[in-house]
């Protein structure tokens, strides 16, 4: 992991820099980067938890643009985004901390990240440091000449769960599907239990090592579960599950013993089936139940979004389970070598792209929510 951090003294309060350093078109008069809003979060801010915006960097000769997403908002003195799309790094985090300092502002910004490859870190550094160094002087000269005048700071968040209670659900959730998965050895509905079952443990591995949203996370686990169970009890008892699981399962059935292809094939339509259809309803459900009155849908985009290696972990565990023979030649050598990100970019262009629907189930539940809110 590389770490990075920058001090400076700036010639105005915490109240006044708090604008100019996280809203976009503030930023972009003193950033070498430009940056531009592409959803607001929480409260309809531009620097509210959950805001997505997009950053332009230009690096040997070439642009590259990448998106953020603000994962802590506390005005005026603390502020945490992740990039999440666009740049060969994992695990990119800023924090910036404001504190008094006299007249002004004591500014520390810390960057951590980990490259794709080691020998991209040093290169990595000496561009960031330099790029923020630079527009820091700019954003310094903007104080000294536009004072901001104070605004009205929004309350912290606040979600009293027992999370103790929503753990040892979960546990209880997380034991039924390992047994499910368990029960349905030779039979080709295994592998989308299982990796049902690896996905539950990388969310808890999630809530224990990253999340912001705990509960959140915690309360979505119950309901992709029942979405899942109710429509797999439904196909065994020869009813009629919901139609993209009807697809999926029936499809699965029909992959014989040995089959990779087929196999598969059931199996990817299983991943879509749940996050196409059911994952935008749970994550509907979830909001309206416990957060509507709390906060924005948006909030929670971050721990969404930072929750992509949850699925490529889960996988790539599934894959190493499988027969080698199962694995199409070209994508033999990267499963075995190649880091996530690269395994995940070779399973969108030759399956199914898991990040962009994803991205498109989150958008769908918001819809969702808005239109039951206002029935």
């Amino acid at each position: 992991m590389t770490e990075i951090v920058w001090e400076r003294e700036l010639h105005a309060p915490p109240e006044a820099v708090w604008p100019h350093l996280v809203v976009p078109e503030k930023m972009s008069c003193w950033s070498n980067a430009p940056i531009a809003r592409v959803d607001d979060g929480d409260r309809g801010a531009p620097e509210g938890v959950g805001a997505l915006r997009s950053v332009t960097i230009r690096a040997l000769g070439r642009r590259t643009k990448f998106e953020e997403v603000v994962a802590a908002s506390a005005a005026p003195s603390r502020f945490v985004y992740h990039v999440v799309r666009g740049l060969p790094l994992r695990d990119h985090e800023g924090i910036q901390t404001l504190s008094p300092a006299g007249q002004g502002t004591h500014l520390v910004w810390r960057v951590r990240f980990e490259p794709l490859a080691a020998s991209l870190g040093p290169a990595a550094s000496r561009m960031l440091d330099g790029q923020v160094k630079s527009s820091l002087v700019a954003l310094d000269a903007i104080l000294r000449s536009a004072p901001e005048p104070a605004r009205e700071i929004a309350p912290p968040f606040e979600d009293d769960a027992d999370i103790a209670s929503l753990e040892s659900d979960a546990a209880r959730i997380l034991s039924t599907q390992r047994a499910l998965a368990d029960s349905l050895e030779g039979d080709p509905k295994y592998w989308f239990s299982r990796v049902y079952q690896y996905v539950t443990e990388e969310q808890l591995r999630f809530v224990r090592e990253r999340a912001t949203h705990r509960a959140w996370v915690l309360r979505l686990l119950p309901v992709f579960h029942r979405f899942y169970v109710s429509n797999l009890e439904a196909h065994r008892a020869a009813l009629r599950p919901e139609a993209p699981w009807r697809v999926a399962f029936s499809a699965m059935d029909r992959a014989k013993r040995g089959d990779g292809v087929a196999v598969i094939r059931g199996l990817l339509l299983g991943v879509r089936a749940h996050i196409e259809e059911d994952l935008p309803r749970a994550l509907a459900e979830v909001w309206l139940d416990h957060y509507r009155d709390r906060c924005d849908y948006v909030r929670l985009r971050a721990d969404y979004l930072r929750m992509a290696d949850v699925f490529r972990i889960a996988s790539s565990r599934l894959v190493a389970e499988m027969p080698p023979s199962w694995i199409p030649p070209q994508l033999r050598v990267l499963v075995r070598f190649a880091p996530l990100e690269v395994q995940d970019w070779a399973f969108s262009r030759n399956y199914y792209d898991v990040a962009r629907a994803r991205r498109k189930a989150f958008d769908r539940g918001r819809g969702i929510a808005a239109w039951l809110s206002a029935r």
